[in-house]
């Protein structure tokens, strides 16, 4: 572990002696890559592109603009999003548990889009987890969404219910 730090510390003033920029860029979009297939359980075709970098903002662990996406992403205990598509004008970050821990801890997020998809399962699967008691099923239509469930009515008995 010590050695990796300073192998990434004598890159790093390297790199600020050399040059900033394309390289820099590169090897924080790598790490950012490798942080999230770690962190996450499900990962497929991710792509990120960062704006180019300069030494001083990595040190303050802040990025300019940048574009993620992703076929398939999920993490622990939460559902799998499909065709995530992410624009972000910025976000501050940890750079110490980025390049130490491999670990991804974002601290700010600036104006930021994102569009993803869930599925009929994952959404289910979601709500059973949040909402037990209700035994949820969701359906979704072509611009609708429906749910079925049980609701218990006075602690008495469970009636069906669709919204």
């Amino acid at each position: 572990m010590g050695k990796r730090i300073i192998g990434i510390g004598l890159f790093l003033i390297i790199l600020g002696v050399v040059g900033e920029g394309p390289l820099l860029t590169w090897l924080v979009e790598k790490n950012i890559t490798r942080a999230l297939t770690k962190q996450a359980q499900v990962v497929e075709e991710m792509d990120l592109e960062l704006a180019p970098l300069k030494l001083k903002d990595l040190r303050k662990g802040q990025m300019g603009p940048f574009t993620f996406s992703a076929d398939r992403l999920g993490f622990a205990q939460g559902p799998v999003f499909t065709n995530i598509d992410l624009q972000s004008k910025g976000m501050n970050f940890n750079p110490d548990a980025l390049f130490q821990e491999g670990q991804l801890q974002i601290r700010a997020m600036q104006e930021t889009v994102m569009t993803l998809q869930l599925s009929e399962a994952e959404l289910t699967a979601m709500m059973r987890r949040d909402l037990p008691e209700f035994e949820p099923t969701v359906f979704l239509e072509d611009s609708r969404v429906e749910l079925e469930g049980f609701l218990a009515l006075f602690g008495q008995s469970r009636l069906p219910f669709s919204a």
